[in-house]
């Protein structure tokens, strides 16, 4: 297992059952999903299961990225983007759905980022720490 890295603020999302929470609060079938901090792939995993018509995954972790094109080799539904989503030009999309359990020491900087591309966004669920939601 790849260990969290605390500069990136990471935090892997392990129970199934809140991940599917997350999933299922999202209208994912046959629309084109973009997951931020996708870390492991358990919330990939529920995605995929709603069948999306193109999953991305963007992640910023290199550790992270080699293990994600392992698992996902064989899955031509996912697009794998090494990246940092505050960098992302997201007007290359139409009616995507974004969700997130985002990273806590960005997660306003994030959504506030997202905003600026709300032409090109259907619908965004993330799962935030709770001190982050006061401030949004």
């Amino acid at each position: 297992m790849i260990k969290a890295k605390k500069s990136l603020s990471q935090n892997f999302l392990k129970d199934k059952n809140i991940s599917k929470k997350i999933t299922n609060l999202a209208k994912l079938k046959n629309n084109i999903v973009l997951e931020i901090g996708p870390g492991y792939g358990f919330m990939t995993d529920n995605i995929l299961v709603n069948n999306p018509k193109k999953l991305y995954i963007i992640e910023k972790d290199k550790r992270l990225i080699n293990f994600l094109k392992k698992k996902y080799s064989d899955n031509k539904k996912i697009v794998i983007i090494e990246g940092d989503i505050l960098k992302l030009n997201l007007n290359k999309f139409k009616n995507l759905i974004i969700i997130s359990n985002l990273p806590y020491n960005i997660s306003t900087k994030v959504i506030l980022y997202l905003f600026t591309f709300n032409k090109n966004i259907l619908e965004m669920v993330f799962m935030i720490q709770k001190r982050s939601s006061r401030k949004i």
